[in-house]
């Protein structure tokens, strides 16, 4: 299985929780065509987007949260690293690996 690792600063989720409000969009995106959130279904998206959300809005810095598909074949560690403010905006740094 391929290991996709990314992080991310929360203006960038954000902008990708719009992006990925459409399911079909998100299945479709070519950058996710050779990674296992490609194999994610509409739902799973979803839950692993709340999931991502909840990280970011609620949990501790390097407090990971494990999510993990209804299958349970595909599973993401999500964990804010960092918290800064840029632009007058709190922003968090994410990580995502998934296996």
């Amino acid at each position: 299985m391929t290991k996709v690792k990314t992080k991310v600063v929360i203006r960038a989720v954000v902008g990708l929780l719009f992006a990925f409000t459409c399911s079909a969009f998100a299945q479709n995106a070519l950058f996710l065509r050779n990674s296992l959130l490609a194999e994610l279904k509409p739902e799973e998206m979803d839950s692993l987007l709340a999931a991502i959300t909840q990280t970011l809005d609620q949990e501790q810095l390097n407090k990971p949260l494990i999510w993990e598909n209804e299958s349970r074949t595909i599973s993401s560690n999500i964990a804010a690293v960092d918290a800064y403010q840029k632009d007058s905006l709190a922003c968090r740094q994410l990580t995502l690996t998934t296996t």
